[in-house]
């Protein structure tokens, strides 16, 4: 079986979209490694059907990256979240 055709790597990962998206498009990849700080947030790209082969917390202690085809980065969105809501937030 020839390998994907491309590979995947995320951080500040959240809940996973990049891997989620293309898993529903249909394409085929290597999902390398994800990190997120999140402990809620680990558990669920842990339980998803495409988890990265390594979850890391602070992506800023990794040291060297591998060489993947597909870096993406999300931004610290905490204070946006409706899941984080307290009472002087609304959410987006």
């Amino acid at each position: 079986m020839p390998p994907p055709p491309f590979t995947l790597a995320t951080a500040c990962s959240g809940i996973d979209a990049p891997a989620v998206a293309l898993k529903r498009l249909g394409l085929e990849f290597r999902y390398l490694f994800g990190s997120e700080t999140d402990a809620y947030c680990q558990r669920i790209i842990e339980s998803s059907p495409t988890p990265p082969e390594n979850l890391y917390g602070d992506f800023t202690t990794i040291g060297k990256l591998p060489t993947c085809s597909l870096f993406v980065c999300g931004f610290p969105c905490q204070s946006h979240s409706g899941l984080n809501l307290t009472p002087n937030q609304q959410g987006l």
